[in-house]
């Protein structure tokens, strides 16, 4: 009798052990626990902005443009209109481009509205997206 109330402990031991492992990974790989250095949330949707110093949603907050496959690109704004980040989902990095007049440019994007008042994108005046 005394064996089987010891194995009967040992084994409800190893059973709350697991328990406790399991629930730890669990957590890390719960939906919401994919924070960035920003503390953004990327599978809710959520990516830093530069010049909205805010996790934001870029199809939210940002103007849709798009090209003649099946991408998009998104322009984000400050509040002040003075600077524009570009989301463009071939680069890792998102460009600002300041204002400077009518247009938001850098030395390799421009941001500008049409006759249309619609916006186009342009790399090396080329045009790559638009509205």
């Amino acid at each position: 009798m005394k064996k089987v109330k010891v194995i009967s402990l040992i084994c409800l031991s190893l059973l709350f052990c697991i328990s406790c492992k399991n629930n730890k990974e669990n957590t890390r790989n719960m939906p919401g626990s994919d924070k960035d250095k920003h503390g953004c949330i990327a599978s809710a949707g959520y990516t830093w902005s530069e010049v909205k110093k805010d996790c934001i949603r870029i199809f939210e907050s940002g103007v849709k443009l798009s090209n003649n496959s099946n991408y998009a690109c998104y322009a984000v704004f400050s509040n002040d209109s003075s600077q524009v980040e570009l989301f463009i989902p071939e680069m890792e990095s998102h460009p600002i481009l300041r204002k400077n007049g009518q247009v938001w440019k850098d030395k390799k994007y421009e941001l500008l509205k049409n006759a249309s008042d619609k916006f186009e994108l342009k790399e090396n005046n080329k045009l790559i997206y638009n509205e």
